[in-house]
């Protein structure tokens, strides 16, 4: 498996093609299926012990949103980016307007 517990250990690039080798492995498998692959969700603000600085959360976002497309460069007819644009922004903030 991989994906955010990745974010900081792998580049971005790294993390891509591991994510394609797992969805192609899973085609290879089932040749009939469609692969769905979740963008990695942004992090917001820290609400616990302060042991993760805003500086941090900022460049973990930034990686996450190139690993996002590093995703959406896979898409094609059997596999499918599901993406997550009013979740959080890249600075961990949620839009006014919320999903119903």
């Amino acid at each position: 498996m991989t994906g955010a517990n990745d974010i900081g250990r792998k580049s971005p690039g790294d993390i891509g093609r591991a994510i394609e080798s797992l969805c192609r492995h899973v085609r290879d498998l089932s040749p009939s299926a469609t692969v769905f692959v979740s963008h990695v969700l942004p992090r917001c603000e820290n609400r616990f012990d302060g042991s993760l600085t805003q500086d941090f959360i900022c460049r973990w976002n930034r990686d996450a949103e190139a690993v996002n497309q590093e995703i959406e460069a896979l898409s094609c007819s059997w596999l499918q980016p599901v993406r997550h644009p009013r979740f959080y922004d890249l600075n961990g903030k949620q839009p006014n307007n919320k999903l119903k």
